[in-house]
């Protein structure tokens, strides 16, 4: 596996190396799991290796989650999973997000699926309450969906259409 990654990273022409240095969104992006230019970089791997060694069995199902996600073309959840495992992995927390966040997330997901851009209005159109009750409703109407029969599932569907319509 470490040959397969020094391989990749090999393959990697100076100018894409070059562009990445200094650029800003990546500089951010790294301090979001506390790497900077003065980050000894031994201390992410300790961690690394101390999460995987203590984790196995978790870090190999995450895995395996993303390379089933991968390989359906779930490319947005693969990112949105694998930056939350690596939170995990070197212990920071990640803010928790608030109604309109969590909504406006799973439409950017439904946007990308349907390689639409991502929807700047409809989540505007609740407010603070209307949107805590939709991620309620979500959170109670899930679980139930997934284990309900065909018959739960067909009036699911219903439901939704005469709430829609």
């Amino acid at each position: 596996m470490i040959s397969l990654i020094k391989g990749f990273g090999d393959q990697i022409p100076q100018s894409v190396k070059d562009c990445l240095d200094g650029n800003t969104e990546f500089e951010t992006l790294g301090k979001k799991y506390g790497i900077d230019n003065n980050t000894d970089e031994s201390v992410i791997e300790k961690k690394v290796i101390a999460y995987v060694t203590l984790h196995y069995l978790e870090v190999h199902k995450w895995l395996g989650d993303l390379n089933n996600a991968w390989k359906a073309g779930k490319f947005y959840q693969v990112g949105f999973d694998g930056a939350g495992y690596g939170h995990k992995i070197l212990g920071l927390t990640t803010p928790n997000p608030s109604d309109k966040e969590i909504l406006q997330a799973g439409l950017d997901g439904i946007m990308a699926q349907n390689k639409l851009p991502n929807s700047t209005t409809i989540i505007a159109c609740g407010d603070d309450a209307t949107n805590h009750k939709i991620v309620d409703f979500i959170n109670t109407a899930l679980p139930k969906a997934a284990k309900g029969s065909v018959a739960d599932l067909i009036q699911l569907i219903a439901a939704l259409k005469d709430l829609i319509n």
